[in-house]
């Protein structure tokens, strides 16, 4: 299966294309554009704008969505990237508590969670510090902005104290997650 997550715009186009049976001559007539520019697009030679990506979706009968870069500000843009990390990391969402939160997939291997699972437990040891009163805002964004590289001497520097968050910094700069397609 064609992976749409690490895709172009352009690669998605051309997925979604040949999935729905098009030729680029009919998303063409269909978007109301030239063919070259289809092309153009599927190549990664021009990216559409808004109003032609929505046109292409609503030819293609995908969601926008689904061809755009996602946008985080807006809801369907972050679910977007969730969709993105349940099949790169094993991130899926789970009930606790009767609310929906997220896990990681407890089926995958230690190996195959163990860079997330770091980078996880550094984040709330990070916002707890925060949530506590022990740091304020600009500390909390402060270390956000040197993770995962600068934090640790970030933190030798600022909280002399134990228990505060870092990270195995080395280990998260050369850790390389291998993708995993969810069946």
């Amino acid at each position: 299966m064609f992976d749409t997550f690490g895709a172009t715009i352009g690669e998605r186009i051309r997925y979604y294309r040949k999935a729905a049976g098009m030729t680029q001559k009919q998303l063409a007539e269909s978007c109301e554009v030239s063919e070259p520019a289809i092309r153009n697009y599927e190549l990664g030679n021009r990216v559409p704008d808004f109003e032609m990506l929505q046109t292409i979706a609503a030819a293609l009968e995908v969601s926008y969505f689904a061809l755009a870069d996602p946008d985080i500000s807006a809801i369907t843009g972050a679910m977007h990237i969730f969709f993105r990390m349940e099949h790169i990391h094993g991130l899926r969402p789970i009930e606790i508590n009767g609310k929906t939160g997220l896990i990681i997939d407890p089926e995958l291997t230690e190996e195959e969670t163990d860079y997330l699972q770091l980078a996880l437990d550094a984040w709330k040891k990070a916002n707890e510090q925060f949530e506590s009163g022990e740091w304020d805002k600009e500390t909390y964004l402060t270390w956000e902005s040197k993770y995962p590289v600068f934090s640790n001497a970030f933190l030798e520097e600022t909280m002399k104290n134990e228990g505060t968050p870092g990270t195995d910094a080395e280990k998260l700069r050369k850790h390389k997650r291998p993708r995993k397609q969810k069946k």
